[in-house]
């Protein structure tokens, strides 16, 4: 489980080394680059709330919607989505969303990814609502991209 974390991550880098690549590239297919990016974190959303569904959810999902404020960072919430919801699935559309994240942007805080994986350590008994936070996060975060 570690080692499919860190290759979610490593979609940042392998996004900045294209970057550097194809400047030109990036600058004419933005557009397409920020849909593709809108449809990867609607795609973690709907999987996320399909293996996972109930009250709780749509609770911490109210919540993340407007945490979204205060941590701006969609790398937090998508590394609450693979903490409490693990599923290669989602480590690869992780993984893809890095590439387009790192190739878009310049990084600031995507250090956050590492931050949700310490509930991993205790047993709160509300995964659900943790998951909920983090759907909510990347719904609010859809509007930003």
């Amino acid at each position: 489980m570690i080692y499919e974390i860190i290759i979610a991550f490593l979609g940042i880098f392998f996004g900045l080394l294209l970057k550097q690549a194809t400047k030109e590239e990036i600058k004419d297919g933005r557009k397409y680059i920020v849909l593709f990016k809108d449809l990867i974190l609607l795609s973690i959303i709907i999987i996320a709330i399909g293996q996972n569904f109930g009250y709780l959810l749509f609770l911490g999902a109210f919540i993340g919607f407007f945490l979204r404020y205060v941590i701006k960072n969609a790398y937090f919430y998508i590394g609450l989505i693979l903490s409490l919801n693990y599923s290669l699935l989602l480590v690869c559309l992780a993984f893809v969303f890095g590439i387009n994240h790192g190739a878009l942007y310049k990084l600031k805080y995507e250090f956050l990814y590492f931050v949700p994986f310490l509930l991993l350590l205790f047993d709160f008994g509300l995964s659900s609502l943790f998951l909920g936070v983090g759907i909510g996060g990347l719904f609010n975060a859809l509007k930003d991209c």
